[in-house]
């Protein structure tokens, strides 16, 4: 079994109002009233969307009340992108515990998709807008495998207790892939975009992704950063470590990934309290 074969069972579980939204992203006919009249199509989306826009995460002064609204102030694509987040988030369940604590495996998303905002906004990085769900859906993959092949994975985790080793590295001795190959294998099913499934599969390994996007860069910061200040976990028993010169590369000042956690930490407790 490859990573594409894995995923089997999963590719029809895309995301209906993402998909809808991205079609009707493409006709140029379409209007606002189109996308909310789409978004409205489930309340609990809508409601969790208001919630979200409207919280100290993005800390606008005024309410938003409408998803009309909240088109005009954070624009088509962050919607689209926001409700994606929202129903992966609700899509997964009956994980074994003993492979991982699903509030915990969220937190550390969360944090990797506010750290990569950060980040990105801080530098004026390209893609910014996509961070933060980028970093949402980096792991998804290990949903899969902890779904599918639980009894290995708790093997492959004594692995890695044992050799003070990284899940991805056992994973791939195991499997011959890993949770991020699984992860884009999902997210390139489900039609999403090229930069997203570039995250998810190359997050370890951001050399692999695009030079000309820096996306999978910050997300691969940010889930360092993540571990290193103990913000949840996806599974992992070990900080992964920081591809060489990947700060240089991005031009970000080595002080800096100390220095803003503060900040991190905050805007990582306003995005729990919404999310989950």
């Amino acid at each position: 079994m490859d990573a594409k074969e894995i995923i089997e069972d999963w590719v029809s579980s895309a995301p209906v109002v993402y998909l809808k939204l991205k079609e009707a992203i493409k006709d140029p006919d379409s209007t606002f009233d189109d996308f909310s009249l789409i978004l409205s199509s489930d309340a609990a989306i809508c409601a969790r969307l208001l919630k979200i826009v409207n919280s100290a995460f993005y800390g606008f002064s005024s309410k938003i009340e409408t998803v009309t609204h909240a088109l005009n102030i954070l624009g088509v694509l962050q919607i689209q992108d926001l409700a994606l987040a929202i129903s992966v988030m609700e899509k997964f369940d009956g994980i074994p515990p003993e492979l991982v604590n699903m509030d915990s495996f969220w937190r550390h998303s969360i944090a990797c998709g506010v750290i990569s905002r950060k980040i990105a906004l801080d530098f004026d990085l390209k893609n910014s807008e996509r961070c933060y769900v980028a970093g949402l859906l980096h792991d998804i993959g290990s949903l899969i495998i902890f779904k599918k092949n639980a009894e290995t994975e708790l093997e492959i985790l004594k692995d890695c207790e044992a050799n003070g080793t990284n899940l991805f590295k056992e994973e791939t001795k195991r499997f011959g892939y890993d949770h991020a190959d699984v992860g884009g294998a999902l997210l390139e099913s489900w039609g999403l975009s090229y930069s997203l499934i570039r995250v998810a599969l190359c997050h370890h390994f951001p050399q692999g992704a695009d030079v000309d996007s820096p996306l999978a860069d910050v997300v691969h910061i940010a889930d360092h950063v993540a571990y290193d200040m103990g913000l949840g976990t996806s599974g992992e028993l070990f900080v992964p470590e920081l591809s060489e010169g990947i700060l240089e590369k991005l031009e970000i000042p080595a002080d800096y990934i100390q220095d803003f956690r503060k900040d991190v930490e905050e805007e990582y407790l306003a995005a729990t309290q919404v999310f989950l």
